[in-house]
């Protein structure tokens, strides 16, 4: 079974983590989901970390060439573990989560609780009235937001160092530097995606328990945006750069090559019928005229 991983939102300054799988309880699932989710956001800071040297300093793209790009992985690998760690080590379940998130799950979702996990994110406990900062959740919460903001931030200075380099170019033809203005422009709709589809919506979620907000079971919006942006960020390329515009558009309204060859055929029987003479049923049609001797 595929786990379905979900997210929920308590009104006690918490929310958590869970699937629906039977497989969640081995080795804390939903810890190993978070440390996918970090995943995601290293490998977009590498893919723009090697547009940038690819364009601005090509002689350091054997950086990420041969054993080298392992290297690379291993690394993203390691950010990821960090989370996935801090994620299992930092936010540790209580009999206090447990009854809220027992509570979740019946209210919300009607799962059965033997076969769900969770991690509680919390900042906050009431204790006989008392609100006491949950130093620990703390820590795991920076770590999260710490990844978070260096991804972006190297995403978002590669795209603009990438940018600014490719437009000072000079010497280009104007078919040229028309197809760099829309690759410019698709770099930058690709740089805000991962902003609008991963990094805002889960930012948004973090914040939600410091202001007491309450999503219930409409915090599960994140998980949707990013599913839906390995779907949404291909359109950048799609839509603005004008060749493949134009076959996406070509295909979906239905004119293919069998169409063009078609056309062409036609075509082909007309001008053998103006350069054939007429009433000579015995002369072979052809598209070239043999010479007379």
């Amino acid at each position: 079974m595929v786990p379905n991983v979900e997210v929920c939102f308590s009104s006690h300054h918490e929310y958590v983590f869970h699937t629906s799988s039977d497989i969640s309880k081995i080795g804390n699932f939903p810890a190993m989901y978070c440390g996918c989710y970090a995943m995601s956001f290293v490998l977009f800071a590498l893919q723009f970390l090697y547009r940038y040297i690819a364009t601005c300093m090509p002689q350091h793209v054997v950086k990420f060439q041969g054993i080298r790009f392992f290297f690379w992985i291993f690394g993203a690998f390691c950010i990821a573990l960090s989370w996935e760690s801090a994620a299992f080590f930092l936010f540790p379940q209580s009999d206090r989560t447990q009854k809220v998130f027992l509570n979740i799950v019946n209210q919300s979702y009607g799962l059965d609780p033997d076969f769900v996990d969770y991690v509680p994110y919390r900042y906050f406990e009431n204790d006989e009235g008392t609100r006491k900062v949950i130093l620990l959740n703390i820590i795991g919460i920076i770590q999260h937001v710490i990844i978070m903001v260096v991804s972006f931030g190297t995403l978002f200075y590669c795209a603009f160092k990438t940018y600014s380099t490719i437009s000072k170019h000079k010497g280009m033809s104007i078919k040229t530097k028309e197809l760099q203005m829309q690759l410019f422009r698709a770099l930058a709709v690709q740089a805000t995606i991962p902003m609008i589809f991963m990094y805002a919506p889960l930012l948004f979620l973090y914040a939600c328990p410091l202001i007491n907000l309450q999503l219930g079971a409409m915090a599960n919006y994140q998980t949707i945006m990013g599913q839906l942006y390995p779907g949404v960020d291909p359109f950048a390329v799609l839509f603005l750069v004008n060749v493949y515009r134009r076959t996406l558009l070509n295909i979906i309204c239905l004119r293919t090559t069998s169409l063009k060859e078609s056309s062409i055929q036609e075509n082909s029987r007309k001008y053998e019928a103006a350069v054939s003479p007429r009433g000579d049923p015995r002369r072979p049609k052809s598209s070239t005229v043999s010479p007379r001797c």
